[in-house]
């Protein structure tokens, strides 16, 4: 990247549009950037990159990354959260038509506000369908089902009582003994993602940055999602 081309997304399309303090001022064509000669101010973008990589596929904290590239926490979040708006939107079809329900639990703000992810991942194949931040109520419950049901699909659960009052009988399956693959899956994400580990230190200090972290969290564990991401990262 030279000191000529976009300080926002790097191209090297440019106009030029006027002067500012006696330097040539340059206009992107392909964002609308204006901007002057010389290096792009904050962090190199390939720093950025790697902070991203090192959160989503390695388990370390926005704070050790911070402390590892000179920043704060909370720019490393604003990083993090960029990247999780470019991930795609995941696909809510189950293939196989079997769809497993789980929850689990986590901390924001304190150990006294609890939030619950509520998880929906294809029965045989495990890929991710649909996740969602809520309470762990009946009006919750419906709204994850809506996500996924196709009106013929089957669902797989525990034994939580919501999940009766919107599930149809002769579409659902329930049993802890048969809810294994999401359980495992739930325990890789507590594994990968270390606001996750179950430590009194684990907790999260705002929506905004559980909300990025898990969607790239499921961008990796789709694997079209996740080389599309990973593509974009590098490129």
């Amino acid at each position: 990247m030279s000191n000529l081309d976009c300080k926002n997304c790097g191209s090297s399309l440019r106009i030029k549009s006027g002067f500012y303090r006696g330097k040539q001022k340059y206009k992107c064509k392909d964002c609308g950037c204006q901007y002057t000669e010389g290096p792009p101010a904050g962090k190199p973008i390939e720093l950025k990159k790697i902070a991203v990589i090192l959160h989503s596929y390695c388990g370390i904290s926005m704070v050790k990354i911070g402390k590892m590239c000179g920043v704060s926490d909370v720019a490393v979040l604003k990083w993090i959260r960029k990247e999780a708006y470019k991930v795609e939107p995941l696909n809510p079809k189950s293939d196989s038509g079997i769809v497993m329900l789980d929850e689990m639990w986590h901390f924001v703000n304190g150990k006294k506000n609890k939030i619950w992810l509520w998880r929906a991942i294809d029965g045989q194949t495990r890929r991710p369908l649909a996740w969602l931040l809520g309470n762990r109520d009946s009006d919750t419950v419906k709204q994850m089902i809506d996500m996924v049901d196709d009106g013929k699909c089957y669902f797989i659960t525990d034994e939580y009582q919501s999940f009766f009052k919107h599930i149809p009988e002769d579409r659902h399956y329930y049993g802890k003994d048969i809810t294994f693959p999401i359980e495992q899956s739930n325990s890789d994400i507590r594994h990968w993602l270390a606001r996750f580990i179950r430590k009194s230190k684990s907790t999260t200090r705002s929506v905004a940055s559980l909300w990025a972290s898990i969607t790239l969290m499921h961008a990796i564990q789709d694997t079209q999602s996740f080389l599309n991401s990973i593509i974009t990262l590098i490129s």
